[in-house]
C-alpha cells in the first residue's frame, strides 16, 4: 500500500535553507566588522543657519566639503558586494543587482546614501544606521533559524509516526483478510485503531507548532505558518507534514472500515 508524502522533500528544503542562513549570518558578521574599518566623514565644523518663520524656529544645515571627501560609500558597496550580496534574494543578475540587494537587505534610505548616483557621505551616522540595520538583519534570521528548527525537529517527528505505520501496512497487506479468523480480524481491527490515535496525536501535534511564533531576544519574531509558506511556496502541498498525516489517517479509516466488515461476516 502507497501513501504519498512530501515529507522528505520538505526536511530537504528547510535543511537547505538551514544552510543558506548558517552561510549569510557569517556573511553578515564579516561584513559588520570590516564596515566598521572604513573611514568616515566628519561634518565640517561650519554650519549655516537661518530662520523659516519670522524668526521663531531656527534650521541649522551640515556642511560637508565634498571636493576633498573620498568616496567611502564605493568602498562600502564593493565591501557588500563581496560579503553579503551572493546571499541575497533580491539578486537580479544585472548592473543594479549590488544595489538591489543593499535595498532588500538594509532598506531605501541607504541604498540611495550609497548608490553612486546620488553622491552620498558616508557619516558616522550613516555607518551606526548600517550596524543597526545589520544587527536587525541578523536578529530576523536567527528567529528564522530557530524557526526552521522547529520545523525539522517537528517534520522528523511526522516521520517517526509515518514510516512503522507505514511498514506495518505493507507487511499487514501480505495476509488476505478472507483468509483470517475472527481473532487474527480482532487484533488487526485494534490495532488499526491504535495506529489512528497515534496520527490523531501527531496530527495536533502538528497542528500545535504550526500556530507558534518563535522569536530571538524579543528583538525579531517570525509564525511557523510564514515560515511553511516560504519554505513550501513551490511545493504541491502547502502543509506537507500534515497532509501526509491526514492521508495516511484517511487510509487507517478505509483499512479498518474493510477489516470490520469483514469481521461482521465472520460472526
Amino acid at each position: 500500500m502507497t501513501v504519498e508524502t512530501h515529507v522528505d522533500d520538505a526536511l530537504e528544503r528547510a535543511q537547505a535553507e538551514q544552510e543558506h542562513i548558517t552561510e549569510k549570518l557569517a556573511a553578515l558578521d564579516s561584513f559588520q566588522t570590516d564596515l566598521r574599518e572604513i573611514p568616515t566623514i566628519e561634518p565640517a565644523r561650519s554650519q549655516s543657519a537661518y530662520m523659516t518663520d519670522g524668526g521663531r524656529t531656527t534650521v541649522s544645515a551640515t556642511l560637508y566639503d565634498e571636493s576633498t571627501n573620498p568616496d567611502y560609500t564605493r568602498e562600502v558597496r564593493a565591501l557588500f558586494a563581496e560579503k553579503v550580496h551572493p546571499y541575497s534574494r533580491k539578486d537580479t543578475d544585472n548592473a543594479e543587482s549590488n544595489l538591489e540587494s543593499i535595498r532588500a537587505e538594509l532598506g531605501d534610505e541607504i541604498a540611495l546614501v550609497l548608490s553612486p548616483s546620488t553622491d552620498g557621505t558616508f557619516t558616522p551616522d550613516i555607518k551606526n544606521v548600517i550596524i543597526t540595520k545589520i544587527n536587525q538583519c541578523q536578529a530576523e534570521l536567527h528567529a528564522m533559524e530557530r524557526a526552521i528548527d522547529t520545523e525539522v525537529t517537528s517534520l522528523r517527528n511526522v516521520m517517526a509516526v509515518f514510516d512503522p505505520i507505514v511498514d506495518w501496512l505493507a507487511e499487514a497487506n501480505e495476509d488476505p483478510l478472507a483468509q483470517l479468523g475472527f481473532d487474527a480480524l480482532r487484533d488487526r481491527h485494534e490495532t488499526l485503531a491504535q495506529h489512528r490515535h497515534r496520527c490523531t496525536q501527531a496530527i495536533a501535534d502538528r497542528q500545535s507548532v504550526i500556530h507558534r511564533t518563535t522569536s530571538h531576544n524579543a528583538k525579531a519574531g517570525i509564525s511557523q505558518q510564514s515560515l511553511l509558506t516560504f519554505l513550501y511556496q513551490d511545493f504541491p502541498v502547502s502543509h506537507p507534514g500534515l497532509s501526509t498525516l491526514v492521508l495516511l489517517d484517511s487510509t487507517l479509516a478505509d483499512c479498518q472500515q474493510t477489516v470490520r466488515s469483514h469481521l461482521v461476516r465472520s460472526v
